[in-house]
């Protein structure tokens, strides 16, 4: 198993991933860190649960405006009469698939950490 130590909003957190996950978690968390900075540069200092909730769901919403976009272009951009989407669709739905699920590990692992906090 691996280890990776990630920095979100000013704190640090290590967490333990599989080998090899560690730059993606890292990226994952530089990504999380970035959203959490522009939430306190509009809405002021915010208390580290309320602040990784709001980045959370803001980055939820993008994911859900990409699902959407997915859907439509599946439903507009699959070839006539297969029902399949198109390859470069069907590449676009796998990726966004992992990365909720890594979305959603990577939160799994900072409930501990908020709820000690």
């Amino acid at each position: 198993m691996g280890q990776v130590t990630i920095a979100v909003g000013g704190r640090h957190y290590s967490l333990v991933c599989g080998d090899g996950e560690e730059p993606q978690l890292q990226r994952l968390a530089a990504y999380v860190d970035e959203k959490a900075e522009t939430l306190s540069a509009s809405l002021g200092r915010l208390s580290e649960p309320r602040l990784l909730l709001m980045a959370s769901l803001l980055i939820t919403d993008e994911l859900m405006d990409l699902k959407a976009q997915l859907a439509a272009a599946q439903s507009g951009g699959a070839s006539a009469g297969s029902g399949a989407p198109a390859p470069d669709t069907r590449e676009a739905e796998q990726k966004l698939t992992r990365l909720a699920e890594r979305l959603e590990s990577l939160a799994f692992s900072l409930e501990p950490a908020a709820e000690n906090s």
